[in-house]
């Protein structure tokens, strides 16, 4: 074991050699120290006369200054671990929070569907407010407010409904009329006041009442069907075309 242990001074110093010459991180910050200590060790055990003892406390303390920097080195790597992963939790949480409070849409043409309903409407309940007003509230397929919509007049007392997404900002109208041919409709309008698309009622194969969504470009976006929830309440199911 004396004479093993005698030979390592030729694989440290190669060790040395080697790492001294890597520009890695790694190299640089870990294996740099390592070897650059170990050899250090090994130099100042060359004073110890009795062969063995020499052999035996080179060692020793070889594996006692390994060990930590082992330890040194993983705890090092468990804090940068550590750190990213609380920066992609961070990411996720936010993320999370942006969607959550009406982040972006991603069940439909939002842009072309923007004044009629709030985003990611998927059913609308018709109730009142605080004060006993009608409005309608608007939920999304899990079940949670997105926005509301309040009938009310304009400045010439024509009929509208002002719709809002769940932050209580306005993000569009609707405004009931009827097309050339006296067939009614509803016309839809961005927050900005710029026409955007109609809604025409109408009946399906079966003669069910359906209204219809249409882009200014007279792409169908989406339709709305009139039911009943489990209670008999009235509620109204929206389906949208996916974005394109």
């Amino acid at each position: 074991m004396t004479t093993w242990a005698e030979k390592l001074e030729g694989w440290l110093k190669a060790k040395r050699a080697k790492a001294g010459a890597s520009d890695g991180k790694l190299a640089k910050f870990f294996f740099r120290p390592l070897y650059g200590g170990s050899a250090w060790i090994w130099d100042k055990g060359a004073g110890i006369g009795n062969s063995h003892l020499r052999a035996g406390v080179r060692v020793g303390a070889l594996l006692y200054f390994g060990s930590i920097m082992l330890f040194l080195g993983l705890m090092v790597g468990y804090i940068v671990l550590a750190v990213v992963l609380a920066f992609l939790f961070l990411m996720l949480a936010l993320w999370l929070f942006s969607v959550a409070n009406g982040g972006p849409d991603n069940e439909g043409p939002l842009p072309r569907r923007r004044g009629g309903y709030p985003p990611r409407a998927r059913e609308s309940r018709p109730t009142t407010d605080f004060f006993g007003n009608p409005k309608t509230d608007v939920y999304d397929k899990s079940d949670k407010k997105v926005g509301e919509m309040r009938p009310t007049t304009d400045f010439f007392g024509n009929p509208k409904v002002d719709v809002y997404d769940n932050t209580g900002k306005k993000v569009g109208e609707q405004r009931p009329t009827t097309d050339f041919f006296g067939s009614p409709k509803t016309d839809v309008y961005a927050s900005d006041g710029s026409k955007i698309g109609e809604s025409r009622p109408t009946t399906d194969f079966f003669g069910n009442p359906v209204e219809k969504h249409y882009d200014q470009a007279g792409n169908k976006v989406g339709e709305s069907r009139p039911t009943t929830d489990i209670f008999g309440n009235p509620v109204v199911k929206h389906e949208w075309e996916e974005k394109k």
